[in-house]
This record gives structure tokens, sequence and C-alpha cells, in this order.
């Protein structure tokens, strides 16, 4: 469990390493915004979710929901997108 949590620790810190040169807000912005979409469609697909990555997208971006897709995968996808908001 410690090995676990200084591996996890370590893939923080070099996560966050990437990321000190940027000084724009909306770079950083723009690169969070891409990591929860591609984070939301991902664990969604695994899931067996059916939004292909453009479809996430839109919805993440403009809240518009894909034609043939259920209310479940929606869900899916808005609550993946709701854990990055969490604060």
């Amino acid at each position: 469990m410690i090995h676990e949590r200084e591996h996890l620790l370590s893939l923080h810190n070099e996560f966050q390493a990437h990321f000190q040169h940027i000084k724009s807000d909306t770079i950083l912005k723009k690169e969070f915004e891409r990591i929860m979409i591609e984070f939301s469609w991902k664990s969604s697909k695994i899931e067996g979710n059916i939004y292909s990555l453009l479809d996430t997208e839109v919805l993440i971006k403009d809240n518009k929901k894909a034609e043939g897709r259920t209310e479940e995968e929606t869900r899916m996808i808005l609550n993946h997108k709701n854990a990055f908001d969490f604060k």
C-alpha cells in the first residue's frame, strides 16, 4: 500500500512538473478541458458507453446530447465531468 502511494505521488509530481512552465491561464484551462474530455470518454467507453470522442466533447462543452444515445450513456459522461468539477 505504501509503495503504491509513493508511486502515485511520483506520477502526480511528474504531471505537475509538465505544467509549471505554462504561465497562461487560458492554455492551462484548455489543457484541463482536454484531459477531462478524454478521461470522461475513455472511462465511459470502458463501461460500454458508445459515445464517440467528438460526441463526448460536444456534450461536455455545449451540453448537447448525441442522437441515438441513451439517457444512461449521457448521464455517465456528465458524471465523469462532474467528478472533475468537484472541489
